[in-house]
């Protein structure tokens, strides 16, 4: 009795622990500049993913010119990405403002759990 018991314990253990899918906390950086030229007010925005290759949005996103493109649209107001990731599952981790050279720049981390 008491053998197959801790068999069935064992069995009932292991299927928990090996049933579970291992998850992973992934980050994103959004990075914003506001400025004003002659032509009025503008800002531009970029997303960092890393360079490790290892991100589920490899591939994915691409930044040009103060633009981010991703799934085929692209986005220049940090609402719109933020939304876009707030969609998707993200949640804001941190935000900072940094000042290069006379240049303000706005960052939003971003973190989620994936599998």
């Amino acid at each position: 009795m008491k053998k197959s018991v801790f068999i069935l314990l064992f069995t009932l253990i292991s299927a928990l622990s090996f049933g579970q899918s291992e998850t992973k906390t992934e980050f994103v950086s959004i990075k914003v500049q506001y400025g004003i030229k002659t032509t009025g007010f503008v800002n531009k925005v970029w997303v960092d993913i890393g360079q490790s290759g290892q991100h589920s949005l490899s591939g994915e996103i691409t930044n040009e010119d103060g633009e981010v493109k991703i799934e085929g649209r692209t986005y220049t107001s940090e609402i719109d990405v933020l939304n876009y990731f707030g969609e998707k599952g993200w949640v804001i981790y941190s935000t900072r403002t940094i000042r290069i050279l006379n240049e303000d720049y706005y960052y939003y981390l971003l973190k989620k759990e994936t599998k």
